[in-house]
């Protein structure tokens, strides 16, 4: 898909945004590339969604805003950092998520073989209580005592 960031754009903020005093309800853009910074830069980030730009009778919402905005044919310079490197962090963390995951599964198969109770009780403990291994083993003893 080509974007023309020079064409005419018309923004439709979220009904949310219109609601606060002195806010924008409707802007008309001369060039396209005003109104993608405009909704990047100038609106508050958690009225982006529901957001929608619309230029040469196609609508974009959105996330499509914020693609135009870290497009590399986006003509002017960013003031927000592109979420790009976000991908980045969440990838260097991926390891981390699997350990966590490993501790979990560890912790999990411990409880259930020392105190004889199903695997999938201990998942439940678990997700109420998180994975603190001093609260799962009170909790596991509190419901050995209830049986």
């Amino acid at each position: 898909m080509t974007f023309d960031y020079a064409a005419q754009a018309e923004l439709y903020p979220t009904r949310s945004y219109k609601r606060r005093a002195g806010s924008v309800k409707y802007k008309r853009f001369e060039v396209a590339a005003e109104a993608v910074r405009f909704a990047m830069e100038e609106l508050p980030p958690e009225f982006l969604l529901g957001t929608y730009l619309e230029v040469e009778e196609q609508r974009f919402n959105g996330q499509q805003i914020r693609l135009l905005y870290e497009s590399r044919d986006y003509p002017f310079p960013r003031k927000l950092p592109l979420s790009g490197a976000l991908h980045d962090i969440r990838n260097k963390n991926q390891p981390e998520r699997k350990v966590a995951k490993d501790r979990a599964a560890e912790i999990r198969n411990l409880l259930s073989e020392k105190h004889g109770i199903s695997r999938a009780e201990v998942q439940g403990l678990m997700d109420r209580i998180g994975t603190n291994e001093r609260n799962l083993h009170a909790a596991v003893k509190r419901l050995k005592q209830g049986r």
